[in-house]
């Protein structure tokens, strides 16, 4: 058995040599913190951004968005970075919305809030765009649409950058619901969301409606409540729908689609050169959209029919046709309510 006293004078050895040790890794400390103080320094020189994504992670609008937060990493050296967050995790749009306004938020990819400029909302007007042909023409910033627009933003102290589209909407059904002519059936119910735009149209176009929350359109197709529904693009029909409806009525009622929009003074964080960097990634992600839009819908026009469902599509005179007596009937009805009967009159003369 070891002495205590030679224990106790190995120990202090052994707490010497670890107190020597410290003292000899103080450069790597020191480097350390180096790299830690630079970095801090680069962050500092760096403008950081939240983006807000309506969308779930794997949805093609969410990638578009994490493919347009690299874009503006690379094109601007790493001065501008943008943090995307997914399905709603900042919040829901219309919260998401407010906080860009107090600028808490920096900016968002996702549905309008109309709650402050209801006009904004009017990019979801009916038959605005009848063919993929026309999205870059009415949705690009040339476009009348787009230039109103953006002034109700400025309003609001946010800057609109554009927008981004994701699909037609249609009908899906579990029976018919048009006869041989493709004109409404009469003894049919179509849900519709409560929105003016929307219910106004399908009663316009002579069906009956019901306003059933969207949480309630599986069962109630299951259980024959309701007929058919508006208010879904083929894929969302194919993925949430397929095993209660039969028919899918692709008629190009509305394009789905997101506003781009940024808090004032957050752009203004970025120099003029990132800022154009910037505007240059946004509008290539507008441009691809309406690829994607029609690609996406295209896919899944296929997969509803593969699965067995009767797709059911309109020709360029009957869409014609659906778009005039839309325009001509509903657009005035839409615009003597809720929203601004003369936006909507020069939104109309400005496509032809």
């Amino acid at each position: 058995m070891k002495h205590p006293l030679r224990m106790l004078s190995s120990l202090l050895t052994l707490a010497l040599i670890s107190t020597l040790g410290v003292g000899c890794s103080q450069n790597p400390s020191k480097s350390s913190s180096a790299s830690g103080a630079a970095l801090a320094e680069s962050n500092l020189d760096s403008v950081i951004y939240r983006l807000s994504v309506v969308q779930a992670v794997n949805d093609p609008v969410t990638k578009a968005a994490m493919e347009f937060a690299e874009n503006v990493k690379e094109k601007t050296e790493g001065r501008v970075v943008v943090e995307v967050y997914p399905a709603n995790q900042l919040g829901d749009t219309l919260s998401v919305f407010d906080e860009i306004m107090r600028g808490t938020i920096d900016m968002a990819y996702a549905p309008p809030a109309d709650n402050y400029e209801p006009d904004i909302y009017l990019s979801f007007l009916p038959f605005l765009a009848t063919s993929y042909d026309d999205l870059s023409r009415i949705y690009g910033k040339e476009g009348y649409l787009f230039q109103e627009s953006e002034k109700l933003y400025q309003k609001l102290g946010i800057k609109l950058l554009g927008y981004g589209t994701i699909g037609f909407l249609g009908v899906g059904a579990s029976k018919p619901v048009v006869d041989e002519n493709k004109k409404a059936l009469k003894n049919v119910l179509v849900r519709t969301s409560s929105d003016l735009l929307s219910k106004l149209t399908m009663e316009g176009m002579g069906f009956n409606v019901s306003t059933m929350p969207y949480v309630d359109v599986f069962s109630g197709l299951q259980t024959g409540i309701i007929d058919g529904w508006l208010g879904g693009n083929p894929s969302i029909n194919y993925f949430s729908f397929r095993d209660v409806i039969q028919y899918y009525y692709h008629y190009k009622i509305i394009m789905e689609n997101n506003h781009f929009y940024i808090n004032q003074k957050s752009f203004e964080k970025m120099s003029a050169e990132d800022q154009a960097a910037f505007e240059d990634c946004a509008e290539e992600m507008f441009r691809k959209s309406y690829e994607d839009a029609q690609a996406l819908d295209e896919q899944y026009l296929k997969e509803l029919s593969d699965f067995g469902i009767t797709v059911v599509e309109f020709t360029d005179a009957e869409m014609d046709e659906m778009a005039r007596n839309v325009r001509e009937n509903v657009w005035p009805k839409i615009g003597g309510d809720k929203y601004s009967a003369e936006f909507i009159e020069n939104l109309k003369n400005s496509l032809s």
